[in-house]
């Protein structure tokens, strides 16, 4: 009698769990979500031509980013070429006729994203 009851037991669970549909019913949307299929890239100009220029690093993301101000911390590989004023925008500080790559980087929520800009400036004959 004790055997059969375990053994009802076991099928009742069995068949419960079997019944329970473990996936989630709803897409991840949430950028933050660190398992959300979220595409976050930066764009930027490929190059600089001159000191003195500024430039602006947006974010693009393959869904939709909370309204409002992010709490994204925005700096370069070498700030004596091309400085961070904040909000993506950036500064050419000092640039040569050969063109440098500098990284543009974001940090977004603890992980970082980047782009390459050469930084530089135009002869003029």
């Amino acid at each position: 009698m004790r055997r059969l009851l375990r053994s009802l037991g076991l099928a009742a669970i069995t068949v419960v769990a079997g019944a329970c549909d473990l996936r989630e019913p709803f897409p991840r949307t949430n950028p933050f979500d660190p398992d959300a299929e979220v595409e976050i890239t930066l764009l930027a100009p490929d190059s600089t031509h001159a000191v003195g220029e500024r430039i602006t690093v947006t974010v693009q993301s393959s869904m939709p980013l909370p309204p409002g101000p992010l709490a994204i911390t925005w700096r370069s590989s070498n700030p004596g070429l091309l400085t961070s004023l904040g909000n993506g925008d950036y500064l050419v500080l000092n640039a040569t006729t050969t063109y440098l790559p500098v990284t543009v980087v974001a940090d977004f929520a603890g992980t970082l994203y980047s782009r390459v800009v050469y930084v530089g400036r135009r002869v003029t004959p």
